[in-house]
């Protein structure tokens, strides 16, 4: 009797043990799932950092403590409105477009145009806009499916068109895009039977052309568009290869001047006129995704060539951040992760930094300015060791980029 009784009472101490360890194997679980140096979401549309217990925070570079700090608003957008599509029907432009109030990107409506079955439609807006002292126009372009119109094209000319400009867009996302194009980039043409010869001073009136491909429907809308001049203050202090420069803008969001820049390639940097061989450092950014491409910080690159250092965060609704690096060899990701639970999303900003000491390169992140940076990842690589630094877009898309931070360590 007492030895059944001693054998119940084993048991019912090992059963109670296992009981307890498995508890334990199970509330620790999420321990194992949950990568180090991730960020989640406990509430829609912001950003809570998981903690791991061995999170290095660290705080901002502080402006005072910056020897660089480049904040866009200080910068004189030099632009020329031509039109905002905020006019009443009837006035304004006209012809097949409408205004939609539906999608806008800025303001309450844009102007959209619908193409069925490869019928062309258009729309005209008649302005007294001197285009003859215009070096780009600027606007944002909304397509439904890309895939869907054969041509999509902007026309500058006279009144009747019998002469006019015209540039044909490519290239353009699913969404909405920042398009900037050079006035040399537009041909000349005439309207068919005419010979007349059209110069840009003639020129004061814009017509926006669609035609889908057949058994398609093609769905465009126009949004900010505006004529600006070489931005010479811009162009002092970021640069970019040669020919590109129309890649980045000055862009007025929530009535702040900010860096729009946009990128069509595997990669494109723009980089800080000043300084140009950096070895060790602190670089900083705020950040706007309006893709799905990454965006993020160049660092120890040249800016003609591409090589260097490009350490980005995923677009709207990805999840991944690298860093990578771009050599005559080719491009490797060194240092990869993945934020938990919570995509990136679209016009919600973030912060982005990192230190650079000997071949130590140090990645952040941080989630609004009230907060800390928390360490996503380091590593130790000596492949570059000196270059220039500043922002970055790579693959096909764009990001709003403001309040550069630099300091030399």
């Amino acid at each position: 009797m007492l030895l059944l009784g001693t054998r119940n009472y084993i048991k019912w101490i090992l059963i109670t043990l296992g009981a307890v360890l498995l508890m334990a194997i199970i509330g620790g679980m999420s321990w194992f799932y949950i990568p180090q140096n991730v960020f989640t979401s406990n509430h829609e549309d912001k950003f809570d950092f998981v903690s791991t217990g061995d999170e290095e925070q660290y705080p901002p570079l502080a402006k005072e403590d910056a020897d660089i700090v480049l904040n866009f608003n200080e910068i004189e957008a030099k632009a020329t409105e031509i039109s905002t599509f905020e006019d009443r029907p009837g006035s304004g432009w006209y012809g097949d477009g409408v205004y939609d109030s539906g999608n806008a990107y800025e303001g309450q409506q844009s102007l959209q145009l619908i193409s069925l079955d490869g019928k062309t439609v258009s729309s005209q807006y008649d302005s007294d806009i001197d285009f003859a002292g215009i070096d780009y126009l600027d606007m944002m372009v909304h397509v439904d499916n890309p895939l869907a119109y054969d041509t999509l094209a902007i026309d500058v000319g006279d009144k009747e068109f019998k002469g006019y400009y015209r540039y044909k867009f490519t290239n353009l996302s699913q969404g909405w895009n920042i398009v900037q194009i050079s006035t040399d980039q537009f041909v000349a043409e005439n309207k068919e039977g005419e010979k007349t010869t059209m110069t840009w001073e003639e020129a004061g009136s814009i017509r926006v052309l669609l035609m889908s491909r057949p058994n398609s429907i093609a769905t465009v809308r126009f949004d900010m568009m505006q004529g600006l001049m070489k931005n010479e203050d811009l162009l002092n202090r970021l640069r970019l290869p040669r020919g590109s420069e129309y890649r980045m803008t000055l862009y007025s969001q929530y009535g702040q001047n900010r860096l729009a820049m946009r990128n069509n390639a595997m990669s494109m940097a723009a980089q800080l006129a000043e300084p140009r061989k950096v070895d060790n450092f602190i670089l900083a950014a705020t950040i706007w995704p309006q893709t799905e491409a990454p965006s993020g910080l160049f660092f120890r690159g040249n800016y003609n060539n591409g090589d260097g250092y490009y350490f980005t965060v995923a677009g709207d609704l990805g999840k991944e951040w690298t860093l990578q690096k771009k050599y005559a060899e080719g491009n490797d990701t060194i240092l990869q992760g993945e934020l938990n639970n919570e995509s990136i999303i679209k016009n919600e900003p973030f912060g982005v930094m990192v230190e650079t000491r000997g071949n130590v390169i140090k990645l952040y992140l941080r989630k609004s300015e009230e907060e800390q940076f928390t360490l996503l990842g380091e590593i130790t690589d000596e492949e570059f060791t000196q270059g220039g630094v500043g922002v970055t877009v790579t693959g096909n898309g764009w990001s709003v980029f403001d309040d550069i931070r630099y300091k030399k360590l």
